[in-house]
């Protein structure tokens, strides 16, 4: 079909499989920190990321306005850039990490990068299709998102995983070794989505980018 060798719609694609694949494995480890690690309660660690949704709701709202000025190109890459950042803030997590100071700014942060991109992500894939091709459109960039979902588990926690497994061979203290293997997840993702953000843009290239800027519905 020639809707899926659209340029546009296939960077739009890249950026909700990559937003997708670089927070849902880093906030899973959010979780086990709060639970396993510094035994929060089950609300508590819910209640622990309602910012983060709030985040969401308001960077998509200001997101959509600021389409009818700022190309979506910018904005996906301006999510992803902020989902990067959150990742590698995440990196200073400690066995006894303040919420406040050291989870709450990487969970705002991972909230307006998934919200800013996300719309971004939409607007791209949909104004790069004929009126009749756009639910297909979104359907597309909705799976990408799926399977950035199930990438990211399996990637960043696998990454987790064997560091962890490699420290605690080595001797280092289990506290220590769970912390490591946090952080190389956290500094993969941050790399996945500096590597997500240089791609999508390279996939619309300039002259893609120029015609999203002046609002070109196809």
């Amino acid at each position: 079909m020639d809707v899926l060798r659209r340029r546009p719609l296939l960077a739009a694609s890249l950026v909700a499989l990559s937003f997708q694949a670089a927070t849902n494995a880093s906030l899973l480890l959010c979780i086990l920190l709060l639970q396993d690690v510094q035994h929060e309660s089950a609300l508590h660690t819910g209640l622990a990321f309602a910012p983060m949704n709030l985040s969401i709701s308001i960077a998509s709202v200001f997101a959509a306005h600021l389409l009818r000025r700022v190309a979506p190109a910018l904005l996906m890459g301006a999510g992803l850039a902020l989902i990067g950042m959150a990742n590698l803030l995440l990196i200073r997590v400690e066995l006894d990490s303040s919420y406040r100071q050291v989870l709450l700014p990487s969970l705002l942060l991972i909230g307006v990068g998934i919200g800013t991109a996300a719309v971004a992500a939409t607007a791209t894939a949909t104004a790069a299709v004929p009126q009749q091709d756009r639910g297909l459109a979104g359907g597309l960039v909705n799976t990408a998102g799926e399977l950035g979902f199930a990438l990211g588990l399996g990637l960043f926690v696998s990454i987790a995983t064997m560091r962890t497994q490699t420290l605690s061979a080595s001797g280092t203290a289990e506290g220590a070794s769970i912390l490591g293997g946090y952080r190389a997840a956290f500094v993969s993702a941050a790399i996945f989505s500096a590597a997500s953000m240089i791609g999508a843009l390279s996939i619309l290239g300039r002259s893609e980018r120029r015609s999203l800027i002046h609002g070109d519905d196809d």
